[in-house]
C-alpha cells in the first residue's frame, strides 16, 4: 500500500534533520478504503504521545497523494534482532530480552490509555503484536510501531464482519471466535505470547497451515514458561499465564500491570538499561548500521551509491531492480531530498524504501565500488522461485523478475532471500554455478484466510485437529523457521 522514504528536513537557524515520510502509492489512491485506513494510521498514531510508541509528527496531501511524517528509526524489529543473535550464536541476555519486553508494554498502555482532544478515551487497541512490530533502536531505544490496522473510536475505514486483520499466530482467541468485544485485552494477549516466545525460545502457537494455528490457538494447552525457561522468575511466568488466558475477563487486565512485573524482573537481572539493549545491537548490527550511515551521507550529498547488482537484460517478468540514477527535483522548502518528486518511480517498481544491506554484504557496502569487470568475465544466470512468492531480494535489492537474472562474476556471489505469502523465508548464497537451478520453500505457503468460522470446519481431504487427538510438541527453536 505504501512507500517509505528517508527525507531531510531544512528550516531556518541551521535547523537539518533526517526524518520518515511514508506516502500511499499512487495506485492504491483510488481506493477509498486504502486511503481512509492510511488517514486512520496517521490520526490514531499521532495522538500517542510516549517515547516508547513511534511519533507521528505531520500528516498532508501532496498532488492527491497523501503522506505521513514521522521520526526516522534506525534499528531492528524483535523477530530480527533474534533471529541475528541465532545466527551468530550470540544469546541476548535475560535481562536486556526483559528489558525490551517491558518497553514494549509501557507502550502498549500509553496507547490505550490515549484520550481524544476533547479528553474521552479513544479506545486504542493495536491488533497487530507482533515481534515485527516492536522496533528496537541502534542506540536502545524500544518502541512499538505500524498502527496501519489499529482499531479506536471514529476511525474512517470499516472493519467487515468476515474480515480478519493481524498475525493468527498472535491474535487472541476473540479476534477469532466473535465471541467477545475485542478491546485492549487483546493487545496483551499478543504481547504475552511475544513474550512466552522470547523468553523460552520456542513458538507457541504456530503451525504447519493456518488451520491448525488457529486450532492452537483455541485449543491447545499452554506450557508454564518456566518449564522451557528456568531462569525465568516465577513472578515473569505467571504473569505471562494471566497474559494467555483465553477468557478475555480472566486476562491479566493491562499492559500496564505486565510492564511492572516485566520491569522488576529486568532489573533484577541487571538489564534493564537502554545502553545495555545498545551494547547487544551494537554487537550485531555494527556492519549494518555503518552502511546505513553512508547511504543517508550519499543521498544527503546528493548522490545514491550503486546498487549491489547492475542492471540485466529483461528475463520474463522483468528486468533486474536498480535504485541508481534515482533523478532530483526540485524540492519544496520543506524537504531537502525530493522525495515526493519520486513516489511515481517507487510505484513503477513495486515499492522503494531505504534498505540496509545484508549482514553478507553491509562490511563492504561503504568501501569504494571495484571496477566492473569485464563482460566475458561475468554470467548471467536465471534461478527459478516457487510460487505463492510475496518477495524476492538479492543482496537486499527487491527483484520482479521471474525467474531471477543475475549478473556474476567468476569469483562473486549473490545473496538471495525469498519471503513467502505466510511470512516463511529462504535464503541461499548463489555463485554462477548455480544457473538453471529451482529454488523452493519447505513446503508450500498457503493463501491468506478470511476467518468466519471456528477452525473445525476442515479442508477437503484433511481432518481438522480434534481435542482427543494427540497434540504435537509445541513449538520448536524460535528462528529454525524464521517470523
Amino acid at each position: 500500500m505504501a512507500a517509505v522514504f528517508a527525507v531531510r528536513r531544512k528550516s531556518i537557524g541551521g535547523f537539518d534533520k533526517i526524518l520518515a515520510l511514508k506516502t500511499l502509492l499512487p495506485t492504491m489512491t483510488s481506493q477509498r478504503q486504502a486511503v481512509e485506513r492510511f488517514l486512520d494510521e496517521a490520526r490514531i498514531a499521532s495522538r500517542i504521545d510516549h517515547p516508547c510508541v513511534v511519533q507521528t509528527l505531520d500528516v498532508g496531501e501532496h498532488e492527491g497523494i497523501p503522506w505521513i511524517l514521522m521520526e526516522l528509526l534506525r534499528g531492528r524489529s524483535v523477530a530480527q534482532l533474534l533471529r541475528a543473535s541465532k545466527l551468530a550464536n550470540a544469546p541476548v541476555p535475560l535481562g536486556t530480552r526483559l528489558g525490551i519486553l517491558a518497553r514494549a508494554a509501557e507502550g502498549l498502555a500509553a496507547a490505550h490509555t490515549t484520550r481524544a482532544a476533547d479528553g474521552t478515551p479513544l479506545g486504542i487497541v493495536h491488533r497487530d503484536v507482533s515481534p515485527q512490530n516492536i522496533h528496537i533502536g541502534y542506540e536502545g531505544e524500544v518502541k512499538v510501531v505500524d498502527f496501519g490496522i489499529a482499531a479506536a473510536r471514529g476511525r474512517l475505514a470499516d472493519t467487515t464482519t468476515d474480515e480478519f486483520r493481524g498475525k493468527l499466530s498472535y491474535a487472541a482467541p476473540e479476534q477469532l471466535t466473535r465471541k467477545h468485544e475485542v478491546d485492549h485485552r487483546a493487545d496483551v494477549w499478543a504481547l504475552g505470547v511475544v513474550a512466552w516466545e522470547v523468553l523460552s525460545g520456542r513458538r507457541l502457537f504456530r503451525g504447519d497451515d493456518e488451520r491448525e494455528t488457529i486450532f492452537n490457538v483455541l485449543e491447545r494447552e499452554i506450557p508454564s514458561l518456566r518449564s522451557l525457561a528456568p531462569g525465568v522468575s516465577e513472578a515473569v511466568s505467571q504473569a505471562v499465564a494471566r497474559c494467555l488466558e483465553r477468557d478475555p475477563s480472566a486476562r491479566m487486565s493491562s499492559a500496564a500491570e505486565l510492564a511492572a512485573v516485566l520491569d522488576r524482573a529486568a532489573s533484577a537481572e541487571g538489564g534493564d538499561r537502554r545502553q545495555d539493549i545498545a551494547q547487544v545491537m551494537t554487537g550485531l548490527f555494527a556492519g549494518e548500521r555503518g552502511a546505513e550511515d553512508e547511504r543517508l551521507a550519499a543521498a544527503a550529498r546528493g548522490d545514491l551509491p550503486p546498487p549491489p547488482l547492475q542492471p540485466g537484460p529483461s528475463t520474463g517478468g522483468g528486468s533486474l531492480t536498480a535504485l541508481s540514477g534515482v533523478p532530483r527535483s526540485r524540492s519544496r522548502p520543506a524537504f531537502a531530498i525530493g522525495a515526493l518528486a519520486v513516489v511515481v518511480l517507487a510505484a513503477g517498481a513495486g515499492w522503494f524504501a531505504l534498505r540496509s544491506p545484508s549482514p553478507t554484504s553491509a562490511s563492504s557496502s561503504s568501501a569504494p565500488a571495484p571496477s566492473p569487470e569485464p563482460a566475458a568475465a561475468r554470467a548471467r544466470i536465471s534461478v527459478k522461485v516457487p510460487e505463492g512468492l510475496r518477495l524476492a531480494l538479492v543482496d537486499g535489492t527487491r527483484h520482479d523478475e521471474r525467474p531471477l537474472a543475475l549478473e556474476l562474476g567468476k569469483d562473486q556471489s549473490a545473496r538471495v532471500e525469498l519471503i513467502a505469502a505466510d511470512g516463511r523465508t529462504l535464503e541461499r548464497k548463489l555463485s554462477a554455478s548455480d544457473d538453471g537451478i529451482a529454488l523452493a520453500f519447505p513446503e508450500v505457503a498457503t493463501p491468506a484466510l478470511s476467518v468466519s468460522a471456528g477452525p473445525t470446519s476442515a479442508k477437503p481431504g484433511k481432518k481438522a485437529p480434534t481435542a482427543g487427538a494427540k497434540p504435537k510438541p509445541v513449538g520448536g527453536p524460535l528462528l529454525s523457521d524464521p517470523y
